[in-house]
Formats: structure tokens, C-alpha cells, sequence
């Protein structure tokens, strides 16, 4: 569920659910943006209108929702230029963001609706959406506390080779990414803006895991006609996963070896030329002497010329096999 359709249905839910509900003249004070009732130093706090109750509560839960935003946004952008410099995966990113969302979502549903308030001359609803700090902070500190350690003791882990060490990392780096996540939600909660230290690098645990990633070679060789630009295409979506090719002449870790053939396809036409295709592949742990995965395909493509035939068959081969098949070996290596 998206930040936006969780709001809708907290306001949904919202209505009656401890919710006191004002009458008269006179505005609650809260309409101003402050609160005896619930201090800012105490709570987190915003006030939403609109012409029903439905839409003012709707509101108040996304003002306090942008507060949180803010943070997320700073998070994402340290996360990337980090990543970018390491040459890291880049799943990475989309790991810290995924984290956020769900550490904010699960924040954002302990908001209530505290008062709501119709004003007699106009009809427009008001309501004030209250979030507890002390409440939510402790929650949060208790479950970060949990992780670091957690974490700790992933980093004491004497693991013996490069894919245990790798993968031992990327377990610390998933809940980093958590960390990370409830870290920033409880400087937005915290009414000094003050997060939890760890007692370990964050920075060095990421650099670590990159240069383990970067130490795993891999071998791509495919044969055949066109085999050479297949192989450059699977490099290249590899690299771009944050893998390292083996350089010519270094033993490999991975080593992916495969054949594309072209055949007569037996189809008669005047004007079409078609071709027939057989891909096979197979990836090798060279670490475990281990079979990872393997591909035997073929098909048939047909264009004006048979040249164009084999470039259809080829832009087929990359994007329906190649690039599942650069995440299967990445997926490996950090299972």
C-alpha cells in the first residue's frame, strides 16, 4: 500500500474511532497550527481541511505524512550519490527506498485523528491529526537497538570464502538498509532531531560489501555467429548489476559459457526470409565446481532480409533471456 492510499484509509477507518468531534462558534485553537492540548515537543502534529470530514482527515494525515517525506527524500540522495561512488549495486537504492516506505507506512499508522471541527458559517471541515513522540520514538529505538545488534554479530562472522563472505554481508546490509530506514523516521519523531549512533561504521560495512562484490570474476564467453555481441550484452548487464569480468588470463569465480547456432527455419516465402535460432548456456560456480543455471532455447524470427531476421532474433535473445539471466547470477552470489 502507497503512502497516499494508506492515508485514505486511515481517514476511512479514522472516523468514530476515539475522535472528538467540535461544535459552536468558536474555532479550536489548533486551526492555528498550535495545541495545549498536544505540545509540540510532545507530538507530531497537522491540520487538514475540506468539505467533508472524510476529505479534512485525509489532509491532516498527509501533513504529517510530508514531514516524514522530507527525510526520506535526504536518505535516498545520500544512499545514491553513495552508491554511485562505490560503483555498488544498484539495487541498493531501490533496497533503501523499499525499506523506508514500509519503516514510514507503519509510523503514519499509529497517527490518529485527535478532534475534528465543522465551522457553522462556511460547512468546512477541520481535523487535526496527532502523532505521539515519546510512544513512537521508544518503539523505534527498541527496534534499532535489535538490528545493531543483529548486525554485530553478522560483522564478527569469520566467514571462509568469498561467496559466504559476500553473502554475509549483504545479510548486514539488509538490515542496514532497515536501520537506515527506522534511523530517519526517529529524527523526524524525536523532537531534537536526534537519531541513534551505531557502534560500527555504516560507511565502511557499505564500502566492505562493494569491494567483496568486486572481487568475485566472472567469465563470459558465447560462441557462434553473433556470439561475441551477446556476450558484450551480458557483460555489460552484469557491470551495470555491480559485477566485476574476469580481466583476460585471471581465473574465474563464475564462468558463463553458451553457443548460439542459426538454422534453416523450413519456411517458404517470396517476400519474408526467416530465420531459426538455438541459444544454450550454462553458468558454472567455478568456487564449488556447481551447476548455477542453464538456457536451452530457440526460436523463430522473420523480417524483409535474412540479416534483419537474425537482428530481430538477437534483440529477442537479450531482452527475454539475457537480462533475467544477469539476475539469476546476481542473485546467486547474494542469496
Amino acid at each position: 500500500m502507497d503512502l497516499r492510499n494508506l492515508f485514505l484509509f486511515l481517514a476511512f477507518v479514522g472516523l468514530g474511532c476515539g475522535t472528538t468531534q467540535l461544535k459552536g462558534s468558536e474555532p479550536p485553537s489548533w486551526i492555528g497550527g498550535s495545541s495545549p492540548k498536544y505540545p509540540s515537543s510532545f507530538y507530531l502534529t497537522a491540520v487538514g481541511e475540506g468539505e467533508t470530514a472524510k476529505d479534512a482527515e485525509a489532509s491532516a494525515y498527509a501533513g504529517i505524512s510530508k514531514i516524514f517525506q522530507v527525510e526520506v527524500k535526504s536518505q535516498e540522495e545520500i544512499r545514491e550519490r553513495y552508491v554511485q561512488r562505490n560503483n555498488q549495486v544498484k539495487e541498493e537504492r531501490f533496497s533503501l527506498k523499499s525499506s523506508i516506505d514500509l519503516s514510514t507506512q507503519k509510523v503514519l499508522s499509529q497517527v490518529r485523528i485527535a478532534q475534528v471541527y465543522q465551522n457553522p458559517q462556511s460547512g468546512r471541515w477541520y481535523a487535526l491529526a496527532v502523532l505521539d513522540r515519546d510512544q513512537v520514538g521508544t518503539s523505534l529505538r527498541e527496534r534499532i537497538k535489535g538490528l545493531d545488534q543483529e548486525i554485530e554479530q553478522l560483522l564478527a562472522t569469520k566467514a571462509q570464502g568469498k561467496l559466504p563472505r559476500i553473502r554475509t554481508l549483504k545479510k548486514a546490509m539488509d538490515k542496514l538498509d532497515l536501520r537506515e530506514a527506522l534511523n530517519s523516521d526517529l529524527r523526524v519523531v524525536d523532537s531534537q532531531g536526534q537519531g541513534v549512533k551505531p557502534g560500527y561504521d555504516p560507511g565502511q560495512l557499505t564500502q566492505n560489501f562493494a569491494e567483496e562484490l568486486q572481487g568475485i570474476s566472472i567469465k563470459v564467453k558465447i560462441e557462434g555467429d553473433y556470439g561475441k555481441e551477446l556476450s558484450a550484452a551480458l557483460t555489460e548487464s552484469l557491470v551495470g548489476q555491480g559485477l566485476s569480468v574476469a580481466p583476460q588470463g585471471k581465473p574465474e569465480d563464475i564462468l558463463v559459457k553458451g553457443r548460439l547456432q542459426w538454422e534453416k527455419s523450413g519456411i517458404s516465402d517470396q517476400r519474408w526470409k526467416f530465420v531459426r535460432w538455438i541459444f544454450k548456456l550454462e553458468v558454472w560456480d567455478k568456487l564449488n565446481n556447481q551447476l548455477i543455471t542453464s538456457l536451452d532455447k530457440e526460436g523463430r524470427e522473420g523480417h524483409l532480409t535474412y540479416q534483419e531476421a537474425k537482428r530481430r532474433a538477437l534483440r529477442t535473445i537479450k531482452a527475454d533471456h539475457l537480462k533475467k539471466l544477469s539476475q539469476e547470477i546476481t542473485d546467486y552470489i547474494l542469496k
